[in-house]
């Protein structure tokens, strides 16, 4: 039996993949926030990403929250890091904003790909900042995302809850049982 929080992640980030929009167009920049990460290990990289917080958050609150670390596809690369907000969850917050997850959504460089360490390195940070329960942290990603959801996930599977790769293949990886 699969458990009800796990389906209903599946699908929103199946809704948010959909081509068909029947709400009218959000704007994502008025509940999401553009952030940009700068680990204090290393200066030789950044990376922007869009940070949502349920409307009701208080980090004061001693509440810990479910989060969702969304990968966009190819498509979405570059130094705009509105164009994460095109699909998955970052669109859905944008039109559902009681969403009750925190979700974070970095967008990868141009020419890039996905970097575990890189990303471990942005959920660390968040985790840290912001009242995230370290045990409801859900990974999911599209096509480029997909294959990243696929490689973080089995590489730290302790880190996530549940993995939801979209369109995005894996490679298997010996001795993980």
């Amino acid at each position: 039996m699969i458990p009800r929080f796990l389906l209903a992640l599946v699908l929103v980030c199946l809704s948010a993949c959909s081509s068909t929009n029947t709400l009218p167009e959000t704007n994502p920049r008025l509940v999401q926030t553009a952030k940009l990460f700068k680990p204090q290990k290393s200066e030789r990289f950044q990376l922007k990403y869009l940070l949502f917080l349920p409307p009701d958050y208080q980090a004061r609150s001693g509440q810990r929250w479910p989060l969702i670390l969304f990968l966009h596809g190819a498509g979405e690369r570059g130094s705009n890091v509105w164009k994460v907000a095109a699909h998955g969850p970052p669109k859905k917050v944008a039109e559902h904003p009681d969403f009750p997850f925190i979700v974070v959504s970095p967008q990868c460089p141009e020419g890039q790909i996905w970097s575990n360490d890189t990303l471990l390195a942005l959920l660390d940070e968040i985790i840290q900042r912001y009242a995230a329960d370290p045990g409801r942290i859900y990974l999911t990603g599209l096509s480029m995302g997909g294959y990243g959801t696929w490689n973080l996930g089995l590489t730290y599977p302790e880190k996530f809850a549940a993995i939801v790769p979209i369109c995005g293949g894996g490679q298997m990886i010996t001795g993980v049982a």
